[in-house]
């Protein structure tokens, strides 16, 4: 009687260890599937980037338009073509780098942000100095309210609502794809130390035009730029200009025509005047300047 009952005993042992270590393995398995559906979820959440790791930036739309802005020493340059704007690139870089979850949306709006952003979706890749891919992702649209904006890592199905904090209002706008809207719309920018000489034409007033040469500090020659004209001679106003080389430190432009349809017979007429900027390295800029017809 009592062998049966040690027996008892021990098969209800044996069942309680295999109970338990079932037990312990269904939920050290379901931490491991829990552990790494965590780790996904932070790694689809992590959409700032610390910015001085981030060398190039590439971002397109299912329109075609695309646009790479590369660090280029102290400045950005757009499409490797042009300089490109250095407030836009700071807002950029704010963006990167503190672009964060407002929130998560609910999982009956995620099919349609999904879809949504498969339509307008612009994407965003970032990389590093070595053109190493650091990350991509997708900007949609924003929320109802205008105050986030729907945002999905590559490799993820699972959108957020982004903004950067203390500053309301959509993200989008600062991803587009568009070049011109980068670049950088300073006409000229020259140091008055850097300048050798500047040459001042009017074709249709051709007795007006002038050249000021630099031959070292506070050393200035002002010549008439038409041979047939006498010179005036008499001692150079150095202040005035050195006020007059200032005002070409940073002239800029309110912005671009290049789709404008008549920019190409406005190229076949008269400029009004054509201004030339030699520095001392030699470099030449040369501005045309056409009048508008405001008719």
């Amino acid at each position: 009687m009592a062998s049966k009952k040690n027996n008892n005993f021990t098969l209800g042992l044996l069942l309680l260890f295999a109970l338990a270590a079932g037990g312990a393995w269904w939920l050290m398995k379901e931490d491991e599937v829990s552990g790494d559906r965590t780790a996904g979820i932070l790694e689809g959440m992590q959409f700032a980037t610390p910015v001085a790791n981030v060398h190039k930036i590439f971002i397109a739309q299912r329109d075609g338009s695309t646009v790479t802005l590369t660090r280029n020493d102290d400045h950005w340059m757009v499409n490797d073509q042009f300089r490109a704007n250095a407030n836009i690139m700071k807002n950029m870089m704010t963006t990167l780098g503190r672009v964060s979850v407002k929130f998560t949306p609910s999982r009956a709006g995620n099919e349609h942000i999904i879809k949504e952003m498969a339509s307008i979706g612009i994407k965003v890749e970032l990389y590093g100095k070595s053109d190493n891919l650091i990350k991509t992702y997708y900007v949609g649209g924003s929320t109802n309210d205008e105050l986030g904006t729907y945002m999905m890592m590559e490799g993820s199905d699972q959108p957020y609502v982004m903004h950067l904090p203390s500053l309301e209002g959509g993200l989008r706008w600062r991803f587009t794809p568009k070049a011109e809207n980068w670049r950088d719309k300073t006409l000229i920018r020259a140091k008055p130390d850097d300048i050798k000489s500047v040459s001042v034409n009017y074709p249709t007033r051709k007795s007006e035009a002038f050249k000021l040469a630099v031959n070292g500090k506070d050393n200035f020659e002002v010549v008439p730029g038409n041979e047939l004209v006498t010179p005036k001679g008499g001692k150079v106003n150095t202040n005035a200009v050195h006020s007059y080389l200032v005002g070409f430190e940073s002239v800029i432009a309110e912005g671009f025509e290049n789709v404008n349809q008549g920019k190409d017979s406005i190229r076949l007429t008269t400029p009004f005047s054509i201004l030339e900027i030699e520095k001392q390295s030699g470099e030449k800029k040369v501005v045309k300047f056409f009048p508008i017809d405001k008719e």
